[in-house]
């Protein structure tokens, strides 16, 4: 992908590929991906349809929702131990 997106599974499931390792994405979650860091396949071997959204946006969007809740987000990242990763479920 050469633009961040936001990932929602309608129904099905989906597998997000990076270099590391393997997302298995259903309809219980909602993936925020960042550019450049994934491949997903989608699996249409069973009988069910796959439906799925998907939102982009760049890095100036993303920049100005960084700003806008700056105040929020450095509040979860202080209680929280987060890991760098290139998506977040």
């Amino acid at each position: 992908m050469t633009r961040n997106a936001i990932s929602l599974v309608i129904s099905g499931q989906k597998t997000m590929h990076f270099a590391e390792k393997s997302v298995y994405a259903n309809d219980k979650e909602i993936h925020f991906l960042s550019a450049g860091n994934c491949i997903a396949s989608m699996d249409i071997s069973k009988n069910k349809a796959f439906e799925s959204i998907l939102i982009f946006f760049d890095n100036n969007e993303l920049a100005d929702f960084y700003i806008s809740n700056s105040e929020f987000i450095d509040k979860v990242r202080n209680s929280k131990k987060l890991l760098s990763q290139p998506y977040i479920a």
